[in-house]
């Protein structure tokens, strides 16, 4: 059993919709079970494209969903919806009533809190890992 829960993995995919009409910005993280050896780019547009085709925001006027990254680590990926919520001007929650240009219905996490700042740090911290794994491979 051990080595079928190995094969198959849980692929994550950060994406934005825009609504040209109005300039709204919507950050959203979908994510699938794929086979190990599936893990690309083909993989994650499947899964963007079935979350997007019955997306809420699509009766609101938001265009198709652009994929932004995608990965097996999903703590990079919360944290990279975060940059993206952020990036596009916060959340729009219930308990913030300024109107935002980010449609997230996400609880904000505050870039001063822990885990904020954790997500955050695990998505810089895993690429330049793979930066330097690659750049050491080339040297």
């Amino acid at each position: 059993m051990e080595q079928m829960d190995s094969f198959f993995k849980r692929l994550f995919v950060t994406y934005t919709k825009e609504n040209e009409k109005t300039g709204e910005i919507y950050s959203g993280r979908a994510s699938g079970i794929i086979s190990e050896e599936d893990i690309n780019g083909t993989s994650a547009r499947d899964i963007l494209a079935k979350r997007d085709s019955s997306h809420h925001k699509n009766k609101d006027g938001f265009q198709r969903a652009d994929i932004d990254v995608y990965s097996v680590d999903s703590d990079a990926t919360r944290g990279r919806k975060q940059m993206l919520i952020d990036y596009n001007g916060g959340a729009k929650s219930e308990g913030d009533f300024q109107e935002m240009t980010s449609m997230a219905l996400a609880i904000k996490i505050k870039e001063r809190a822990i885990l904020g700042s954790c997500f955050k740090n695990l998505w810089w911290v895993r690429n330049f890992i793979l930066a330097f794994t690659i750049l050491y491979s080339i040297i």
